[in-house]
């Protein structure tokens, strides 16, 4: 018989996507915003820097889906990447949000260059993080409480940063670029924490059955022949193209059309209550 999770590990799993849904929340509310108001870049140059780790992130997965599925170690498939790469994420986040003092071009250099590493170590991470689920058990209620904390703990560590980040910078106003580098020191150090204990408290139990293994090329061109898959692909694209628009430019018509830049902090934060509202009705 399977051995049963424990509320530890329940627990620890829904602190990995504190971690990770924090850190996609402050770069998707935020470094727009920061770029231009912060840092002074052009918005056509931020968006298009944005632009290309969001893409790099998209086209990466599924290689990175390939490559874990090929991979395994005494510690398991998963964990040895999470524990891997929990610390350059985070150092990555914080070096986003460090821009120097130079040259227009040396920061959009630097930013790109940085947030496209952080593109890539994010990726991983997800990756690993969701794929670690379906190892660590086979019983469908148990899987469904993991899924039910993980919503909860993504839904937790967006409330978190929507709520708080807005009201640390503005004390640092005018020099609101400290106040940004400051808030991100900070919740590193918090999601370093949740991503620590997701590695250290959770366990790989189910044993993958040998099969036949498609490389990327073969994978891709059985996937693509689905139409299940192109609409889940489109739906999810389409879903994350509304959040991206609402939540980079909700900050901007608070500011300059509101002409209260704090109330960002509530708009962003309401759907993140509802979502975890739901969710804690279900557990």
């Amino acid at each position: 018989m399977e051995e049963k999770l424990t509320l530890k590990e329940i627990m620890s799993y829904g602190a990995g996507d504190f971690a990770q849904n924090g850190m996609f929340t402050f770069i998707s509310s935020y470094l727009l915003f920061f770029c231009t108001d912060a840092v002074g870049i052009d918005l056509e140059a931020a968006g298009l820097i944005l632009l290309i780790g969001r893409t790099a992130d998209a086209l990466l997965s599924p290689f990175i889906g390939s490559v874990l599925d090929r991979s395994q170690t005494v510690n398991g498939k998963c964990k040895p990447y999470i524990r891997f790469f929990i610390f350059p994420e985070i150092l990555l986040l914080v070096l986003v949000f460090a821009v120097p003092e130079l040259q227009e071009s040396v920061k959009l250099l630097y930013l790109g260059t940085v947030y496209l590493l952080f593109s890539i170590a994010y990726a991983i991470m997800s990756v690993a993080y969701f794929t670690l689920l379906s190892l660590m058990t086979r019983r469908e209620d148990e899987r469904l409480r993991l899924n039910l904390f993980k919503n909860l703990g993504a839904s937790m560590g967006g409330t978190l940063v929507t709520a708080s980040v807005l009201k640390i910078v503005e004390r640092f106003s005018p020099k609101i670029k400290y106040g940004f580098l400051f808030a991100v020191t900070g919740f590193a150090f918090v999601f370093m924490t949740a991503g620590v204990l997701c590695a250290k408290n959770t366990k790989e139990r189910v044993k993958a059955k040998r099969t036949e293994k498609l490389n990327f090329i073969q994978a891709f061109g059985v996937t693509r022949k689905s139409r299940a898959w192109i609409v889940l692909c489109l739906i999810h694209f389409s879903e994350l193209f509304f959040y991206s628009m609402r939540t980079q430019g909700l900050i901007y018509y608070c500011k300059y059309y509101l002409g209260r830049e704090n109330i960002g902090a509530v708009l962003l934060t309401m759907t993140q209550i509802v979502t975890k509202g739901s969710v804690l009705g279900r557990i």
